[in-house]
């Protein structure tokens, strides 16, 4: 499961105000909301003897962004140079434009 890393998924609506809830309680409802619906579904499985396994695959060509050397250098430099990072927005921002072609500021 990602659990939601890909960004698709969220149990909290964040359009609505929602009441204040001790700590680790919305963890607890959706825990025992998925373990009660997990519970429900394996009361219905069918058990078989046996399965007939499958598998297919395919080879996918993907372009990728190439990495310039501002990129690198600009990556080696935050390595190096950690204490010069200001934030990570700000690291962020002069990778998107260091990707545009420019040269990172100090």
């Amino acid at each position: 499961m990602t659990n939601g890393t890909s960004g698709d998924i969220n149990n909290i609506n964040y359009a609505e105000a929602r009441e204040a809830k001790e700590p680790y309680e919305k963890m607890h409802e959706v825990a025992d909301l998925v373990a009660r619906e997990v519970y429900r579904a394996y009361q219905e499985i069918e058990y078989q003897d046996w399965v007939k396994l499958d598998a297919r695959y395919e080879v996918v060509q993907m372009k990728r962004r190439e990495i310039s050397d501002e990129m690198i250098s600009f990556a080696q430099n935050l390595i190096n140079n950690p204490e010069e990072a200001q934030t990570w927005g700000t690291m962020i921002w002069e990778g998107m434009k260091l990707g545009q072609g420019q040269t990172a500021s100090k």
